[in-house]
């Protein structure tokens, strides 16, 4: 990249450079300035510290980037299609930095903030500035697709922050590991945060049910029909009186009865049928006493006959 001529722009360029690629201690008024090619008098006469250098320099960073992060946040886009830019952007800069520098650079806010933490409060107040801003452009992507029904985000600004610490906490760790691979998902994992890939299973849902033969109401109607059609004849029939009551039953058995009969199994028992009255018969006549002979019992036969009185005297007579 072309360094600009004057020199307070070549300060801030190179500042804003070296910090991002190696880190703000490490960057030092001596290195700012043989880098960009300015005695150090001329430093001081733009700039009262390094720390006034970094605001600076973050600040007109800023200024150049935000004409893109307006395009690719702009109100005529689709939302989800400003969350998807976004992070197509993302990756698009850290390849872009990784070919100018040989390394993984990460997020210069981030990088930066997380390194200062408390020692330089004004230098971390604009940070906290910048990462403000971004997150009010995530916020106002979510607010339009809840409008819109792609996406749950009743709180757009709480998931904004959620979706802008993810992303920026991958850019991190990738700087860590010094490798483009924690971005590889970038695009999918932010719309899976934001629950964008829910939205079309929703939609094909509402439209089933609008239709129809998916409706609830409707669908219980065939069978709400049909029972009243099969209870309709139960009504109009005359109640029975007892008596056609029972004669109806009679008949139903008798009906019965002669089905049996006509099976193989009925008409074998009724051919052996006349066989059972005649041993019946037998029976009885050899174990029944006739009229002429009086009964006696099982006791009886053990015991003698007895003698007549007239008999005995006879005899001894």
């Amino acid at each position: 990249m072309t360094k600009p001529n004057d020199t307070r722009a070549r300060l801030l360029h190179t500042a804003a450079d070296l910090i991002w690629r190696s880190s703000y201690h490490a960057t030092g008024v001596d290195r700012i300035c043989e880098t960009a090619g300015v005695k150090k008098g001329s430093f001081y006469h733009f700039f009262a510290s390094k720390e006034e250098l970094a605001i600076a320099a973050i600040d007109e960073q800023w200024e150049v980037y935000k004409p893109r992060i307006d395009d690719l946040f702009a109100s005529s886009r689709p939302p989800l299609d400003r969350l998807r830019l976004w992070a197509r952007e993302m990756i698009a800069k850290q390849n872009e930095k990784r070919a100018e520098t040989g390394c993984v650079c990460g997020c210069p806010l981030f990088s930066l903030g997380s390194e200062i933490g408390t020692q330089a409060p004004k230098l971390r107040a604009k940070v906290e500035e910048l990462l403000a801003t971004k997150v009010a452009y995530v916020e106002g992507a979510l607010r339009d697709a809840h409008a819109a029904g792609l996406v749950q985000a009743p709180d757009p600004a709480r998931k904004a922050r959620i979706l802008v610490d993810f992303v920026e906490g991958a850019m991190t760790r990738a700087r860590i590991v010094n490798d483009l691979e924690p971005l590889a998902e970038l695009e999918e994992l932010v719309l899976e945060i934001v629950g964008a890939y829910a939205a079309p299973a929703l939609a094909s849902s509402t439209a089933r049910a609008s239709t129809p033969a998916r409706t609830a109401s409707e669908a219980a109607e065939p069978s709400a029909s049909t029972r009243s059609a099969t209870s309709t004849p139960r009504a109009s029939t005359p109640a029975r009186s007892p008596h056609e009551a029972l004669e109806q039953g009679a008949s139903a058995r008798a009906a019965t009865s002669t089905a049996r009969a006509s099976t193989p199994a009925r008409a074998a028992q009724e051919a052996r049928a006349p066989e059972l009255p005649v041993r019946a018969v037998s029976k009885a006549a050899r174990t029944q006493p006739t009229d002429s002979s009086p009964s006696r019992s099982a006791h009886d036969d053990s015991l003698p006959a007895p003698r007549s009185g007239r008999s005995s005297r006879a005899k001894r007579a």
